[in-house]
């Protein structure tokens, strides 16, 4: 092994840590204040987030239920202008038959 790999595997060997270091971190989490999640925390976390969620889907079936109403309300007004468009045509052809007829 060469000069670096041997440092390198001294600062990597395992140590013991300091006396102190338990006390130390022991007293770190005594200040810290406890969270507890009682049962009914949790219930009404559970209630709220079915609330987000029925209304969330609520809400995309009614936008996409509008979008289907919008989609076929176009569709009904784009045939009704077909329609119209083919009525005015018809109307001119038997204008022109009526006249080629009389014209004979």
């Amino acid at each position: 092994m060469d000069d670096f790999e041997q440092q390198l595997k001294r600062a990597m060997a395992r140590q013991e840590p300091p006396a102190w270091f338990e006390a130390k971190v022991m007293a770190a989490a005594a200040r810290q204040p406890r969270r507890r999640w009682g049962f009914w925390r949790m219930r009404w976390a559970a209630a709220a987030f079915a609330t987000v969620a029925l209304t969330s889907g609520i809400v995309w079936q009614h936008q996409r239920e509008r979008q289907e109403r919008m989609t076929g309300e176009q569709a009904a007004a784009k045939l009704e202008l077909a329609l119209k468009i083919t009525s005015q045509k018809l109307q001119h052809i038997e204008e022109q038959l009526v006249a080629v007829q009389q014209g004979n």
